[in-house]
């Protein structure tokens, strides 16, 4: 997805996210309106999931936006006191309704469901202007209604006339701010509506009609257990599945390739079992092998599926009501997949991971799912990073490359392996190899990969949490201990050595 970079904020506060006034006001900030603002929707009967989502939202959008807010605030309230407020109240009226209605719309729409990190921010910035035009209202209210008690004491003289020139000056930069807010979040909009609609309406239709056709596709293959109306629906689903890569992603050439073996075996389902088995085998490869952008639990959970059903068809002969049936739980998750991320699936996954010691290992840490880890690392003149790991009973190789070493944004990529293939590479790795279990542990909308080291490393104790942003203020848990993301020493390919 092309998106635009986020302009620098022309507030002329520069104020470090990092110290300790702003953390605290953050923290502050955070409680007030989680207890008081919003007390009563968080006694509604929520699931653990909209809970997240209103947390989250008041951390990341309605904390940030509101001291950006209050920040420009502070130039236009000498303008209230020296200058008349007239035309400053319609030009309010105009700006608040702007915003309103610009910020409610696209609060409310799609955007989110596909480019969620792109969408906080499109909101925030029109957000910001509304918050604002609202505080400068109630502050013009004020003001105007406390004129016959404070207008006597104003000054006089050459001083009034000063202080006129300094408010106007300031005024003038608040409107600004909010005119510059709504102008950034008008040409991010418009971008994004062209990034969901530029192969538009009729790829967001191609879209759902494709999942429509991979849900009915897994639905006749339960009931079916004749082989030719197996082989016509499974081409069928991923026909459009191939074909929705296209669209979205552009020409690449083994999705075309594996459009026409889905379209041939639609047009000519009578197979023996064994080759249409194959041939679905191999479809269902090329799938997984381009997702590459997978960072929701839930589709995490689907790929995982996928991978279960594919290896248990690329290595087992079913019978043909077994062989439907894993094919149907297929498809019912790509679907899954596809609906939860559309063609952000097909892209190279950024990473952005902190990684901190831990001072204190969680309590039940045994109840959490957890797997054993060995990993080794193999040269390479081409990439930062080339790995081969077995997690559990799954086998992956994984190539990164960093892509902003301030920020720690990794570019990944990463491949599943066959037993034979891992093992062949293994023996590549030499001395490079860790061993360790992982457990993932829940932390509001993300997961902590909290890593206890084995062998050469024993004792060592690390957790990882992978953020879709590089703001770094969010509230850790109090058993992380100090940051290492940066230290080279704490990398897994330096601690392989």
């Amino acid at each position: 997805m092309v998106r635009l970079h986020k302009a620098q904020n022309f507030s002329i506060f520069n104020i470090n996210k990092q110290s300790i006034v702003m953390k605290r006001l953050r923290e502050y900030l955070h409680v007030l309106m989680k207890n008081k603002i919003f007390c009563s929707f968080f006694e509604v009967n929520l699931s653990s999931k909209e809970k997240a989502i209103g947390i989250d939202s008041i951390k990341n959008k309605y904390i940030s936006t509101s001291i950006k807010a209050f920040q420009s605030l502070f130039f236009i309230i000498p303008s209230l006191f020296f200058l008349p407020s007239d035309a400053l109240s319609t030009i309010l009226i105009s700006v608040t309704m702007v915003s309103g209605t610009a910020w409610f719309s696209i609060s409310l729409s799609t955007i989110k469901k596909k480019f969620e990190p792109f969408g906080i921010e499109l909101t925030t910035d029109i957000l910001q202007a509304f918050i604002m035009s609202l505080l400068i209202l109630l502050f013009l209210g004020v003001v105007q209604l406390g004129k016959p008690f404070w207008g006597s004491f104003l000054p006089d003289g050459n001083i009034l006339f000063f202080l006129q020139v300094v408010s106007y000056l300031l005024g003038v930069y608040s409107i600004a701010c909010m005119i510059y807010w709504l102008y950034i979040g008008a040409i991010k909009y418009d971008l994004n509506d062209a990034m969901l609609a530029g192969q538009n309406e009729a790829a967001e239709l191609y879209f759902k009609k494709s999942l429509s056709v991979l849900i009915n596709a897994s639905n006749q293959l339960k009931r079916s257990t004749n082989a030719a109306v197996s082989n016509y629906y499974t081409g069928l689903a991923f026909s459009h599945i191939f074909n929705f890569g296209l669209k979205t992603k552009g020409y690449v050439q083994v999705f075309e390739e594996q459009k026409i073996a889905a379209e041939n075996i639609r047009k000519e389902p009578i197979l023996s079992l064994e080759k249409s088995t194959k041939i679905i085998v191999l479809m269902t490869e090329t799938f997984l092998e381009y997702c590459k952008n997978i960072h929701s639990q839930t589709a995490k959970e689907a790929h995982g599926t996928i991978v279960n059903e594919y290896l248990a068809m690329k290595q087992k002969k079913d019978s043909i009501q077994i062989r439907n049936i894993r094919i149907a739980i297929i498809l019912e998750s790509i679907a899954t997949m596809l609906e939860l991320q559309g063609e952000t699936l097909f892209t190279k996954r950024l990473e952005i991971e902190r990684k901190f010691l831990v001072k204190n290992v969680p309590k039940n840490l045994h109840m959490y799912e957890h797997k054993e880890i060995q990993q080794g690392y193999i040269s390479s003149e081409n990439h930062d990073e080339l790995r081969v790991r077995k997690i559990g009973n799954m086998y992956y190789r994984t190539i990164k490359n960093t892509i902003d070493i301030q920020k720690n944004i990794r570019e990944e990529e990463e491949t599943i392996l066959s037993i034979e293939e891992f093992k062949a590479l293994w023996t590549q790795t030499a001395n490079a190899q860790i061993y360790k279990t992982r457990y993932y542990i829940p932390y509001k909308e993300k997961i902590i990969e909290l890593d206890i080291f084995k062998a050469a490393n024993q004792g060592l104790i690390l957790a990882e949490i992978e953020t879709i942003t590089v703001e770094k203020d969010i509230i850790l848990p109090t058993w992380f201990g100090k940051e290492v993301t940066n230290n080279a020493k704490y990398k897994n390919k330096n601690l392989a050595r």
